[in-house]
């Protein structure tokens, strides 16, 4: 008796220690993040230990929107090209994190046919694997990108504001009323004094640039995107430079014909002479805009723009806002010159000695 319930009690730790597969009643489940972009690589989690044995295949279910049939790589059984087990990911379930445990595989849909006018098609993801064959499917349906799509449908829409506000710009008067002005795109950047503003011009390209990207991952998602800090905190201090010129802007009663060269001039005195300032600011506005727009779409989503980088930005900012509160003012130089150039103006030597004007 005693060497059976030895024996029973040797099996049972031999079968809890060897390594499987745990069984479990909990359901499996099926990840796949929303908005992953068709050029990429596609990325479906599931809550399962799968091993290349069992080869597992993975089937998109699509609706018809605007479509008479689906695209032929549609509900057709994809073979994995990677698998990676006990991978660990989070998704947010009610709006609460929840992390999990399971099999990451990689598909390859980069070359499947993708209507061209088509910004996203609406998929659910099933997963079939092992002998006899187990089904799990995604309990939502996502989004997969088209970037051409996307592209092109946020050129027809953000286009045609672009146009509308081009339009805005167009003053028609009636004889007698004054002088008719053509549209134009400067009119919205000038400064009181008739010049470009470097503040205006700013916020005109982080706009651009911010609602551009939001648009187009916007049509690749099944929920909106989620907007970074960073990006939030560049936008925030444009529109702070642009209150701050404000309060020191005054508008000259002469006419001035706006130039390029105006976003790198500042004001001493009365004259406007290049200022480094205005340049260096000019410099890092383009290249964080030019940089976030190649970043986000490369990247398939909003770039987060690091804290050293915004950091950056605010330097910028501010060695060019100084001068805006404070500008140089030269008459006081002028005046102590024509105190020396005048008859009653002494002036000390180095030797201690002082020198008198005739």
């Amino acid at each position: 008796m005693k060497a059976r319930t030895l024996l029973l009690a040797a099996s049972w730790i031999v079968v809890s220690t060897c390594p499987g597969r745990a069984v479990t009643n909990e359901p499996v489940r099926v990840f796949m993040p929303d908005g992953q972009i068709k050029s990429h690589l596609l990325r479906v989690y599931i809550t399962e230990d799968i091993t290349e044995a069992d080869n597992p295949t993975l089937t998109l279910l699509a609706g018809q929107f605007l479509m008479k049939s689906v695209p032929s790589w549609v509900e057709q059984t994809k073979s994995y090209r990677e698998l990676a087990r006990l991978q660990h990911w989070t998704e947010t379930v009610d709006g609460q994190e929840i992390s999990r445990t399971g099999t990451l595989l990689v598909f390859d849909l980069r070359k499947a046919d993708f209507p061209f006018f088509k910004a996203c098609m609406r998929v659910t993801p099933v997963i079939k694997w092992g002998q006899p064959a187990r089904t799990a499917i995604g309990d939502r349906p996502v989004y997969v990108g088209n970037m051409i799509g996307a592209s092109l449908w946020t050129a027809v829409f953000v286009g045609a504001v672009v146009v509308m506000i081009f339009l805005f710009t167009w003053i028609r008067k009636k004889k007698g009323e004054g002088e008719s002005r053509k549209p134009n795109f400067k009119w919205l950047l000038l400064n009181p004094e008739g010049r470009l503003s470097l503040s205006k011009t700013q916020v005109a390209v982080w706009t651009l640039c911010i609602g551009v990207t939001v648009f187009i991952f916007g049509l690749t998602r099944l929920a909106p995107p989620v907007i970074p800090e960073t990006l939030v905190a560049l936008m925030g201090l444009s529109l702070a430079t642009r209150v701050i010129t404000y309060t020191r802007e005054h508008p000259l009663p002469k006419k001035y014909d706006p130039q390029l060269s105006d976003l790198v001039k500042s004001k001493v005195g009365d004259d406007y002479e290049l200022s480094i300032t205005k340049a260096q600011m000019l410099y890092w506005t383009c290249l964080v805009a030019c940089l976030f727009v190649l970043k986000s779409l490369l990247d398939g989503e909003l770039w987060d723009v690091p804290w050293q980088l915004v950091a950056l930005m605010g330097i910028s900012q501010a060695t060019y806002i100084v001068p805006v509160v404070k500008p140089k003012d030269d008459k006081s130089v002028e005046k102590k010159d024509e105190k020396v150039e005048s008859g009653g103006g002494t002036a000390r030597t180095a030797t201690g000695g002082t020198v008198t004007g005739k």
